[in-house]
């Protein structure tokens, strides 16, 4: 005999669809605010040099750095970190510096070029700047340690 109402028809059950909603509402809410920043991160290895190169103020500074596959990328006074040339030609690379040294008073180029860059993307970005009108240009090396 029975007394009482049937506890096996009442099975309780967890209804996931709102769990899932929410987690991808979570999902699209993280991606949306998600900030992605290309930065330019060439590994450059300097060829080292005898002696110390001298030092140039700053605030007038136009870096390029060439990269061992040749690759370039423009680095400003106030930014803190070089933009990625995507097009390598000798073109792009002038309108990069000309757009650079509009806001700077006697600019100067300073070279970063690996040790294992090629001779002619070296020449292609001296070219560039002659041709954008900066003739101050100097070359970064690292100081040789000499025991």
């Amino acid at each position: 005999m029975r007394f009482g109402p049937d506890d096996d028809d009442n099975d309780v059950q967890i209804d996931l669809a709102p769990l899932i909603d929410v987690l991808f509402l979570l999902l699209i809410f993280f991606m949306v605010t998600t900030t992605f920043s290309k930065e330019s991160k060439l590994s450059i290895q300097l060829p080292s040099a005898s002696i110390e190169s001298n030092s140039v103020e700053v605030s007038n500074v136009i870096r390029i750095d060439i990269g061992a596959d040749g690759s370039y990328a423009i680095k400003k006074p106030r930014e803190p970190v070089a933009q990625t040339l995507i097009n390598r030609s000798s073109s792009a690379l002038q309108q990069a510096l000309k757009t650079a040294s509009e806001e700077i008073n006697d600019p100067v180029i300073v070279v970063r070029a690996d040790k294992r860059a090629t001779h002619a993307a070296v020449i292609q970005a001296m070219d560039a700047a002659q041709k954008v009108g900066i003739n101050q240009l100097t070359f970064a090396t690292e100081l040789q340690n000499d025991p």
